[in-house]
């Protein structure tokens, strides 16, 4: 028996607050008669709290996407580690000290995508924003072996196949810039 019934009409509010402040407020309403006829809709606070702004993805995350997180969490996993001008001494540099390598870590708390070490280094030297079929970074995903002797693929280390599953979230990422 299910005792959660409600008349077409019924509306209902959750209201998500961060530190005293009012963040989002999302409403169901019941429209249809049968048990899955629900709409819902997410409304956004303005700074100063006075308005929300109806936006159907709700409020985004400071720390980014899904898809932003999952595509930065894949280099920081398989390239941080080489790609990192803070990476302790000794052993082979991936990075070039000079500043113009790739740096693919993510340090904590990094506020916004925007401001890690991999947007400001990645964008637009080594991915072309919206266009992953020419974004280096992709390609070099994309490989796996060498060209003239220089090991194309990266990973550089522990990999004789292409993750197709991070490739294609990775390049999700890049198409969505």
């Amino acid at each position: 028996m299910d005792d959660w019934q409600f008349p077409v009409g019924t509306k209902l509010w959750k209201e998500f607050v961060r530190d005293g402040v009012r963040v989002e407020t999302r409403l169901l309403q019941k429209v249809g008669p049968g048990p899955d006829e629900w709409s819902g809709v997410a409304y956004v606070w303005t700074e100063d709290e006075t308005d929300a702004l109806a936006r159907p993805e709700g409020v985004v995350d400071a720390r980014g996407t899904p898809l932003e997180q999952a595509a930065l969490g894949l280099l920081h996993a398989n390239c941080g580690h080489c790609h990192n001008s803070r990476r302790p001494a000794g052993g082979s540099r991936c990075f070039d000290s000079a500043g113009t390598s790739i740096q693919l870590w993510l340090p904590v708390g990094a506020s916004r995508p925007q401001d890690t070490p991999a947007y400001r280094t990645a964008i637009p030297h080594f991915v072309r924003p919206g266009d992953p079929d020419d974004s280096w970074l992709i390609e070099r995903f994309s490989s796996r072996g060498s060209i003239l002797g220089y090991r194309e693929q990266m990973p550089l280390l522990g990999t004789e196949e292409v993750d197709v599953e991070g490739l294609n979230t990775r390049r999700r990422w890049v198409e969505s810039l």
